[in-house]
């Protein structure tokens, strides 16, 4: 049993409790205030929330040492989804501290004993206050319109402690409100009261005026004035109702035209007025001639009824019994009768006002004239030029109608057109009777072919009265040029390269008329690779290697713009066939029309091919290919080697030219053959007759020979003027002086050095030089007259007047 123990695995058993809070729903404060001796009752609602019934406890688990609590634990049964609210009490002591503490509770059920629920309230205790007002209930003021109201309550501090309290007004009233406090914070006022101290609390607020019958006769907005205090935040407040007192006023809301009246005929003004006190009223009307200058015409007074001068001028709907509720309206006409003249005019003064206050009178002048009338109206009936095209026409058709009071004559003209249309008709006239109304002719615009697309403007047009061209109606009709989508295909060219594809570059041009943009797609007939070679502006999808769509835009009018593209011509396929490539363009401004281009290439199935590749015949377009590729590769070789030969060629002209003039230097400066030693004394011998040797020189012409010597000597030099014969004379007496004085120096150091060292000796190494016999001038063999070399050309005299040539050691020196 020992060793069972000790080798034997030990086991531990414990009770796991489960918790668990979803059975009970609870609803309960968060926070408590309390007092020292006050009791509380506080409420919590339990619902049922499983489909059983179920009976809860709820008892205490924890409160604060200062409080305590009565009428726990409870218990309650609640039906699925029963409501229950349960109370219980609790109480402080009355001589606890102002502090926090947190009551726990806890529910149970009988369902289930391992389920609970825990409840947590803050409770505060805290010192009571006391502020009281010295008003009670609610309390009505009466105020006038447009008046500033001050008010003034006073609150007593009730309480054992001084206390901060904050002034708030609560109102649903847009009411202008403010403190004549002095320590404000933003909407609210403050204040520290001292234990029994009384205090006022100053505010106004701004009444508004009445506007349109609001507010109405003994209504107005609720305030109420709230004092929180700052021992428990407890509230205490004051309500008060602000109630409008009567106010009278009228407002004319609409007065009718002048009227302009034909020789005997009548018509009446229409005047709209309206109560806009806050009270019924009636309102009092009458008529008061006056004349042009407003002021009223002497020994008539006040009536419904007046007649001057043949007029005639009378009040209709304007009964003085009429009650008008606030904001109500009422409308009466003024009538007005003309002689039978052909002109004049009459104006009527009209007197309102609302009974009971006649410091809001009204009045307003009407008046009526005899006169011919000459006006009329013209108006656009029909829209049809907002999309036009270049070239296209637009038609404008109009309403005309004469409101003058007589026979009249029209005219319709085009006043002002924008740049981009043309107009090539003429005015339409028009006879109407007073209220005639017709309908004009068509005006036809044509849009110019190289308007722009999205160019707009209007069309004025001017109805004028004929013979006096004055203006008495205008309209316009607004044009707007179309873009029109025109793009050709200039150049397309199609090939199929070394690697087997399907290569093509369209070009297209906008001949359109607005700065297009261009949605390609690009679609094969068989499955291959394939890919657009957008251009760098182009926007394509991110991440793709072969773009099969690309989008650009803002291409100009008249620009051309080239799509390339290739696709890999199929080489798996089993038979014959022809691979068809698709490139659809669609404009950005119509891009339900798009244009497709349809590229096409022959292709041989597999085992034909193989055929093909072993008996394939040269052919010119291969021959072609190959020079392409021949040129492409050895282009700069043959470049370069054309160069070189140009060099070489160069070169080799120079050479030749550079080998003529030494050949010709060495003909000019040849030197004689030397003298051979025969019988010398012959040559002194006379001879009869004297032979004369021609010599030949090399023949060269002058302007070779002008160009080398410029060549070698340089440009020419102009030859200095001739030196003074006084200036000579007196630099070489210059120089004898100086030669004779270098002479006597001489003598001088000579015989001062014989004298300290004396004669001077020969040098020992001078007996091993070779002695060569001096020649006198005796034995100088000296023949002017070219005796001894009679049969030989005499010797020129070399002159050194041309420059040698440099040694040039590069013989492809430029």
């Amino acid at each position: 049993m020992l060793l069972v123990t000790i080798f034997a695995p030990m086991v531990y058993a414990t009770a796991n409790t489960q918790s668990r809070s979803d059975f009970v729903g609870v609803n309960s404060q968060e926070e408590l205030i309390i007092h020292r001796s006050e009791t509380l009752e506080v409420p919590i609602t339990l619902q049922n929330i499983k489909d059983y019934t179920q009976t809860y406890t709820l008892e205490l688990l924890s409160i604060g040492d200062d409080l305590s609590v009565t009428g726990l634990p409870l218990q309650y049964t609640l039906d699925p989804n029963g409501l229950r609210q349960v109370k219980f009490s609790i109480t402080g002591d009355s001589n606890a501290g102002y502090a926090s503490s947190t009551l726990k509770l806890n529910i149970t059920n009988d369902v289930n004993l391992d389920e609970y629920h825990h409840i947590e309230i803050d409770i505060e205790i805290m010192p009571q206050s006391d502020l009281e007002f010295g008003v009670e209930g609610i309390s009505q003021f009466v105020v006038d319109a447009e008046v500033r109201t001050n008010l003034a309550v006073n609150i007593t501090n009730n309480a054992l402690l001084s206390d901060e309290v904050t002034y708030s007004i609560s109102t649903q009233s847009s009411w202008n409100w403010g403190w004549t406090m002095n320590q404000t914070n933003g909407n609210n006022a403050l204040e520290t009261l001292s234990p029994g101290q009384l205090s006022y609390v100053y505010f106004w607020v701004d009444i508004p005026s009445v506007v349109d019958g609001s507010p109405l006769f003994e209504t107005g907005p609720r305030f109420t004035l709230i004092a929180s205090s700052g021992l428990d935040y407890a509230k205490s407040q004051w309500s008060f109702d602000l109630l409008m007192s009567a106010y009278r006023n009228i407002s004319i809301d609409y007065v009718e035209e002048n009227l302009t009246l034909d020789p005997n005929e009548n018509d009446r003004v229409s005047i709209t007025v309206r109560n806009v006190g806050n009270v019924n009223n009636k309102i009092s009307i009458a008529l008061e001639a006056i004349d042009d200058s407003g002021q009223p015409i002497a020994n008539m007074g006040l009536a419904d009824r007046v007649e001057f001068d043949g007029w005639t001028a009378a009040l209709f709907g304007a009964k003085e019994d009429i009650d008008l509720l606030p904001n109500q309206g009422r409308t009466f006409e003024v009538g007005i009768q003309s002689p039978n003249d052909y002109s004049g005019n009459f104006n009527v003064r009209v007197h309102i006002y609302p009974i009971g206050d006649i410091s809001k009178k009204n009045i307003v002048d009407v008046s009526a004239d005899i006169e011919w009338v000459r006006n009329g109206n013209l108006e656009l009936i029909n829209e049809e030029c907002l999309e036009l095209l270049p070239g296209q026409q637009c038609k404008s058709e109009f309403r005309i109608t004469n409101t003058g009071n007589a026979l009249d004559n029209f005219e319709i003209k085009v006043n002002e057109i924008p740049s981009f249309l043309q107009f090539t008709g003429s005015s339409l006239s028009y006879n109407l009777l007073p209220n005639q109304v017709i309908t004009s002719e068509e005006i036809i615009v044509t849009a110019r072919q190289e308007a722009f697309a999205f160019e707009n403007g209007n069309i004025e047009f001017q109805l004028v009265l004929s013979g006096s061209q004055e203006v008495v109606s205008e309209a316009s009709n607004t044009v707007v040029i179309a873009p029109q989508i025109n793009w050709s295909l200039e150049e397309l060219v199609e090939e199929i390269d070394a690697k087997g594809r399907l290569s093509i570059a369209m070009t297209l041009k906008n001949n359109g008329n607005a700065i297009d943009g261009l949605v390609v797609q690009l679609e094969c007939s068989h499955s291959t690779q394939m890919t657009f070679i957008p251009p760098s502006n182009a926007i394509i999808e991110d991440g793709v290697g072969f773009p099969r769509s690309f989008e650009i835009n803002d291409l100009p009018l008249g620009s051309n713009f080239t799509i390339r593209a290739w696709a890999e011509i199929p080489d798996d396929q089993t038979s014959n066939g022809t691979m068809e490539l698709y490139t659809t363009v669609r404009s950005r401004f119509a891009p339900d029309q798009p244009f497709i281009f349809t590229s096409s290439a022959d292709y041989l199935g597999e085992s034909w091919r193989s055929d093909v590749e072993e008996n394939d015949d040269y052919s010119f377009t291969k021959f072609t290919s190959d020079v392409k590729i021949i040129v492409k590769s050895w282009g700069f070789v043959i470049l370069a080697v054309i160069i070189s030969t140009m060099i070489l060629n160069r070169s080799l002209k120079d050479r030749k030219q550079r080998l003529e003039e030494e050949a010709l230097r060495q003909s000019l400066y040849k030197k004689k053959n030397p003298e051979q030693v025969e019988d010398w004394m012959g040559k002194f011998e006379q001879k009869s007759q004297t032979e004369m040797q021609v010599i030949e020189s090399p023949e060269i012409s002058s302007e070779r020979f002008e160009n080398t010597f410029k060549k070698f000597a340089g440009p020419t030099k102009q030859a200095s003027a001739p030196v003074d014969e006084r200036l000579r004379e007196a630099a070489g007496l210059v120089l004898d002086v100086h030669d004779k004085t270098s002479v006597i120096e001489s003598a001088d150091e000579l015989l001062e050095q014989i004298s300290n060292e004396g004669i001077a000796r020969p040098i020992k190494q001078n007996q091993s030089l070779e002695m060569k016999p001096e020649e006198t001038s005796l034995t100088t063999r000296n023949d002017p007259n070219n005796i001894t070399n009679k049969n030989q050309p005499a010797v020129t005299t070399v002159q050194n007047s041309v420059p040698l040539p440099k040694k040039i050691e590069d013989d492809l020196d430029f």
